[in-house]
């Protein structure tokens, strides 16, 4: 039996300062949550980056957040990463 996995969609939004990836509904001025190695929130600047110019798909997972070990390393899981890689 075959896992069928797909490629996440391009996200809407992106944090400044760790650059997470946001998908969905995003309100002006919101922090980020993205919890840092530390285990607190990162507390960055979500904001919007609709344009496909502003993401990258992750070269390492091909933009399915997963590789060989389960969540990517490089993407955080998120299948993208902000601006040109």
């Amino acid at each position: 039996m075959a896992i069928e996995v797909t490629k996440k969609l391009r996200p809407d939004a992106g944090c400044m300062r760790c650059g997470s990836a946001y998908t969905g509904s995003v309100e002006h001025t919101v922090m980020c949550f993205r919890l840092n190695n530390n285990g607190m929130p990162c507390n960055g600047r979500i904001t919007w980056r609709p344009n496909p110019e502003d993401w990258t798909e992750c070269p390492v997972c091909a933009g399915t957040g997963l590789n060989d070990n389960g969540r990517c390393g490089r993407c955080h899981g998120d299948g993208w990463l902000m601006g040109k890689h």
